[in-house]
């Protein structure tokens, strides 16, 4: 199953999103100072690219911002898609 553009992997963008703008930085200052190009942060903000949790880990310390407590949030979203599975769950 994709994931990229469910409601949880938005929600994740929107909140790396919302910390990036909180910080006072641009893509280009988060992107310098995770060693990328500007289009690294971009591409994961609207959803071309997937992060993986290395690169979730290093952005999120980049922001000073807790990955354990922003995922844990971000899990609390619906995810219609995931539901729709149940009735082919035993």
């Amino acid at each position: 199953m994709k994931t990229l553009h469910d409601a949880r992997s938005q929600a994740l963008r929107d909140r790396l999103r919302a910390a990036r703008e909180a910080a006072d930085l641009t893509q280009a200052d988060l992107a310098h100072s995770l060693g990328k190009p500007q289009s690294y942060v971009s591409k994961y903000e609207i959803g071309e690219r997937r992060l993986d949790v290395i690169e979730y880990a290093e952005i999120c310390a980049a922001l000073g911002i807790d990955s354990v407590s922003l995922l844990a949030d971000v899990l609390t979203v619906e995810n219609p898609a995931a539901d729709s599975l149940d009735a082919f769950r035993p």
